[in-house]
């Protein structure tokens, strides 16, 4: 199996363990980048509301 890694260009909006678990921190957008052990990569926009009030 390979290893993937994980990485997020706005960690104050959402952070991204080893497991590919992304959690919402504060409101912004992030774009979630994984790549595998070859470098093949894959990456996905993601938003992070405020809660609701």
């Amino acid at each position: 199996m390979k290893s993937v890694t994980w990485e997020s260009d706005n960690p104050s909006a959402t952070v991204n363990e080893n497991t590919g678990v992304v959690t919402g921190i504060s409101p912004g957008t992030a774009t979630i980048t994984a790549t595998d052990g070859s470098g093949i990569t894959g990456s996905i926009e993601v938003t992070v509301f405020p809660p609701d009030p």
